[in-house]
């Protein structure tokens, strides 16, 4: 076989590994991002528990007019922005017909990313929201919640860290740079 036989060969399966489809989810989004994105992205940021969950929708499929329409009402456990442990705060997720629906109840403890949209808080698992048994994660990069540290609020505290990936990334500019320059030298 020749070196163009085997090239054209090798492009047409290249293709073909392309087209094979994945798993399709029913409701997909963006991933979320980071919990520290999520905090600076969000209105409020806590963990609650579910007192009770409310369809409010009328009846019909969901359209962007009315796709947020399940309120779920919280009592905060801890709160890491915009409200408070002990607050009750209610959230509205996608509408229960919908394939986005979250399969909350009453009783779940959930960390919640909420937004503004229209006047009213959603979130979702497109939001970042998650049941706690599933947030470790969050959680630990989200640190101490609001009132556990007295000198410092969690919003100032996340403007205040940088990633790993920023130093990383510093670092190796830096070295490149220090490399470029003794290169340069010994020429």
């Amino acid at each position: 076989m020749t070196k163009k036989a085997s090239f054209i060969i090798a492009i047409v399966a290249a293709v073909l590994l392309c087209l094979v489809p994945r798993n399709a989810d029913a409701c997909s989004c963006v991933v979320p991002g980071t919990p520290e994105q999520l905090l600076a992205e969000s209105a409020l940021v806590f963990e609650g528990r579910i007192l009770s969950v409310t369809d409010t929708a009328d009846g019909g499929m969901p359209q962007a007019s009315n796709f947020f329409t399940t309120d779920n009402q919280f009592e905060v456990i801890r709160a890491w922005k915009g409200t408070r442990a002990g607050a009750r705060v209610t959230v509205k997720t996608a509408n229960r017909l919908s394939s986005c629906a979250e399969p909350w109840k009453a009783g779940d403890s959930i960390l919640v990313y909420a937004r503004e949209w229209q006047g009213q808080l959603i979130t979702g698992y497109c939001h970042g929201a998650k049941p706690s048994e599933h947030a470790a994660a969050d959680f630990e990069a989200l640190g101490p919640p609001l009132g556990t540290d007295p000198g410092c609020s969690m919003a100032e505290s996340a403007n205040a860290r940088v990633p790993q990936r920023q130093v990383l990334l510093g670092l190796a500019a830096l070295l490149g740079f220090g490399v470029m320059r003794r290169a340069r030298r010994a020429v």
